[in-house]
């Protein structure tokens, strides 16, 4: 019986001290996951002036001309739920440039891009059910693709995408 007991113990409580991050949106009062999405990459050769060889560019996007889960106010609150080695102010909003097929980050590297740290300047931060924060935007998101990603992230693949978490803002 202690056996079992210890069994189911483990059972439990393992998957809660490995736990990846997740990161939530709520909706009509009701939590949704939202899924991570790894960025692709395209690079671009760069110009070849008088036998000089200038940088190539690379562009990150995300394939869809909009997210799957959209936002029921430009106020959304967002639930992140980081690893045990993460702070909160490690994560950022970012806003993406829509085209007619995909969704693309403004600039190649992500420190590069005009992003939104989960500040208490910038959000409400309350605590979440767990072990998590409700983050709330001070100001309203204008219309627009948005994805939250983790700043610290190692690039995925020899390209360097990165894995996000997208959502949609649209007018009412």
């Amino acid at each position: 019986m202690k056996k079992i007991a210890t069994f189911f113990l483990l059972a439990v409580l393992w998957p809660l001290k490995g736990a990846s991050q997740s990161v939530w949106i709520q909706v009509a009062d009701n939590s949704v996951p939202l899924k991570a999405e790894q960025t692709q990459t395209e690079t671009k050769p760069g110009w070849k002036i008088v036998d000089i060889k200038m940088k190539d560019r690379q562009i990150h996007y995300l394939w869809g001309s909009r997210a799957t889960q959209m936002a029921d106010s430009s106020n959304p609150t967002l639930l992140i739920y980081p690893n045990e080695k993460e702070t909160l102010a490690d994560y950022a909003l970012i806003r993406l440039r829509r085209r007619k097929q995909y969704r693309q980050l403004m600039k190649s590297p992500l420190e590069r891009n005009e992003f939104i740290r989960f500040l208490p300047e910038h959000f409400e931060i309350r605590p979440a059910a767990g072990i998590g924060f409700a983050c709330t935007p001070l100001k309203p998101l204008p219309v627009g693709e948005y994805i939250v990603v983790f700043l610290n992230q190692k690039p995925v693949g020899d390209a360097g995408d990165y894995m996000v978490h997208a959502f949609s803002v649209r007018g009412l």
